[in-house]
C-alpha cells in the first residue's frame, strides 16, 4: 500500500488549467488567476509552465468559450517574451481538451512571431496530448 501512496502523492502532480483563445476573444482565464479549476484557469500556458507547474504536474489546455481552437500564445512585438515555452519539469503533461460543443478537433497552439520556436523540452517524460501546433511565419519551429 505505500507504493500506492507514494505514486498519489509524488508522481502524480497537480492539476492546472488554461482557458483562451484569440486575444480578442472575452472569455479567457487570467495569469493572476490560481488555474486550479476552468473557472481560475490561466490565460497562457507559458505563465503555467513557467510560474507554476512543477514535476509530474497536469496543465489542460481548454478551447476558447466561442468555440475557437487558436491559442494564440503570442503577438509579433506584443509579448514575444511568452515564448518558447521552456518545459523543464519532469514528467510535465500538457493536455488538450476538445470537449466545447462547438469545437472540432484539439486546441491549436500558434504564434505570430518570426523563426521563433513555440516550445522547447529540456525534461524527461514529458507528455504532450490533444494539442497541435501552428506557427505562421517562415523559420519558425513548432517544437
Amino acid at each position: 500500500m505505500d507504493s500506492v501512496e507514494y505514486l498519489d502523492t509524488n508522481l502524480m502532480g497537480k492539476t492546472y488549467y488554461v482557458y483562451g483563445g484569440e486575444s480578442s476573444n472575452t472569455y479567457h482565464g487570467d495569469d493572476d488567476n490560481v488555474g486550479t479549476t476552468p473557472g481560475t484557469a490561466f490565460r497562457t500556458l507559458s505563465y503555467a509552465v513557467h510560474n507554476v507547474a512543477e514535476d509530474w504536474d497536469r496543465i489542460i489546455v481548454l478551447p476558447a468559450y466561442n468555440g475557437s481552437n487558436y491559442r494564440l500564445e503570442t503577438t509579433q512585438g506584443t509579448d514575444d517574451d511568452n515564448i518558447p515555452i521552456n518545459i523543464t519539469q519532469r514528467g510535465l503533461k500538457l493536455i488538450g481538451w476538445s470537449g466545447h460543443p462547438n469545437t472540432m478537433g484539439s486546441p491549436v497552439l500558434h504564434t505570430h512571431v518570426a523563426a521563433a520556436t513555440i516550445i522547447t523540452i529540456n525534461a524527461w517524460q514529458v507528455e504532450i496530448s490533444g494539442l497541435s501546433f501552428q506557427n505562421q511565419n517562415s523559420g519558425g519551429r513548432c517544437i
